[in-house]
């Protein structure tokens, strides 16, 4: 699997794949920390549609254009478990530039990276 600005395969089911690396922190009961909140792809505005990432608890959720949506877990150590058109796949997402820049680092080498700032379109 790719990166989603680089595949169109990922422009369709936006699967995302296994990452490593990066610190994190972690919040109470278990739950991830620094990483909580909507985040927007940084590729957005290159492919003209808004692409977000909504981490709430345990939970993830992107809204990827394509009309498809991708779910699944993020643990305190920011690994990540997502279901992306029947795809399934790890990663783990790591948080830069003062909690404003996160990053996930896939398992195939690709790196999708987030901003808190929705982007103009």
């Amino acid at each position: 699997m790719t990166s989603i600005a680089a595949s169109a395969v990922a422009i369709l089911a936006l699967t995302l794949t296994g990452c490593g690396g990066g610190s994190s922190s972690t919040g109470g009961g278990g739950q991830p920390s620094g990483v909580q909140g909507v985040w927007y792809h940084t590729a957005s505005k290159a492919v003209g549609k808004l692409i977000t990432v909504n981490i709430s608890g345990t939970s993830v959720h992107m809204s990827p254009p394509g009309g498809k949506s991708c779910s699944g877990t993020i643990k305190a150590d920011n690994s990540m478990r997502m279901n992306c058109g029947g795809d399934s796949t790890t990663g783990k997402a790591e948080v830069t530039g003062g909690g404003e820049n996160p990053a996930c680092h896939w398992s195939d080498g690709s790196t999708d990276r987030f901003q808190r700032t929705k982007p103009a379109m």
